[in-house]
């Protein structure tokens, strides 16, 4: 059973942007494409469920900020496998972690979670906020931008980018899920770049598109506004990321 202690003002920034907000981010800066030695996702799960300290940080946006989203499904998880799990939450307003929520036995393995998911936000935002985003090593870094990128290049320049600042550390970029509003199309050309131009790169890919898709209608997996993931599609989602990383579902 999950022990759940609650520091801090969890509504501050949490919520999802509404309506959805969309910045330009400058041409890249800093190598794409970045080879070496592949992440071994399966490897990282095994890290996560050993008896050692662990640290994980998400780099990202909305579709990970709240209680019922992938991230937390994750922590919530592995603290039901017997790790001690605190999750920090990222506060837009402020540009800092403002609160934390922890789970599992106390006696378990630690297990911290910087979850850097912006509401909102992309990914120049997470390059001007680096030093707070991420204050300590890291083991795993996990990147999921998109939403708020206006073209597949500059979701993969601004991408590139922060693999310059991840790398050579394990990091795994999540193709996120498709949409059905007006933006469908340019979500399906920024996941399309995205993996193209990442598939030799050091870090692995996480294929939330290609999970939802093979549920066939994705409109149930979405939310009214037709482009954020339902609980639903949030379940499918954090199984998509357990799957990938070997941790039992």
């Amino acid at each position: 059973m999950c022990v759940i202690a609650l520091v801090g003002a969890l509504f501050v920034s949490l919520t999802r942007e509404t309506p959805e907000t969309v910045i330009a981010n400058p041409p890249s800066a800093a190598p794409a494409n970045i080879v070496g030695a592949k992440t071994d996702l399966a490897a990282i799960g095994q890290q996560m469920l050993g008896d050692q300290p662990f640290t994980m940080t998400v780099i990202g946006d909305s579709t990970g900020n709240q209680y019922a989203e992938w991230v937390y499904l994750l922590g919530r998880h592995l603290a039901d496998l017997g790790r001690n799990v605190t999750v920090h939450d990222w506060s837009i307003d402020t540009n800092q972690y403002v609160s934390q929520q922890s789970f599992g036995p106390a006696d378990g393995p630690p297990m911290v979670i910087w979850n850097g998911s912006a509401s909102g936000k992309p990914t120049q935002y997470s390059l001007d906020n680096w030093d707070a985003m991420v204050p300590e090593p890291t083991d795993f870094f996990m990147i999921s931008h998109g939403h708020n990128e206006l073209t597949g290049d500059q979701a993969v320049g601004g991408i590139g980018r922060i693999l310059a600042r991840t790398l050579p550390e394990p990091t795994a970029i999540v193709l996120q899920n498709p949409r059905l509003d007006e933006n469908a199309q340019r979500q399906a050309d920024i996941v399309a770049a995205t993996r193209a131009q990442f598939a030799t790169s050091d870090a692995a890919e996480v294929d939330v598109w290609a999970a939802f898709e093979q549920q066939g209608d994705i409109a149930p997996l979405l939310n009214d506004d037709r482009f954020h993931p339902s609980d639903a599609g949030e379940i499918i989602w954090a199984n998509t990321v357990q799957q990938a990383l070997g941790i039992p579902t």
